[in-house]
């Protein structure tokens, strides 16, 4: 490969790396923008992440369904439930259920 092509990539991937940050301080503003908005950003998002092979935040993994890519708002589209050591999102645009085991943190009485 030659280097012209080599800068032309890390080009693109810091290009997607500074959108992919625009778009998650766009998402994470709720006053500003309306449902429909930041869904839309939540889509972009993944669009951006998956077409130039970059991960996504994990704060976006937990609020983003991984089937439809629509923004998971606890009450209104999706439900959240805790259950024997995972925890439980359904998302009701797709009907698509997801666990994701979580640890409880035991607490130390010291006497």
């Amino acid at each position: 490969m030659g280097r012209r092509n080599r800068l032309h990539r890390e080009k693109r991937k810091a290009h997607a790396l500074w959108s992919q940050g625009q778009l998650l301080s766009l998402l994470k503003d709720p006053y500003r923008y309306t449902p429909e908005q930041r869904s839309r950003f939540a889509v972009h998002l993944v669009k951006i992440s998956r077409r130039h092979r970059i991960r996504l935040p994990s704060e976006v993994r937990e609020i983003v369904c991984r089937t439809c890519n629509t923004l998971l708002r606890y009450g209104d589209n999706a439900s959240i439930r805790f259950r024997n050591g995972h925890k439980i999102q359904t998302c009701f645009s797709c009907n698509s259920i997801r666990r994701i085991p979580y640890r409880q943190h035991s607490m130390k009485v010291e006497a």
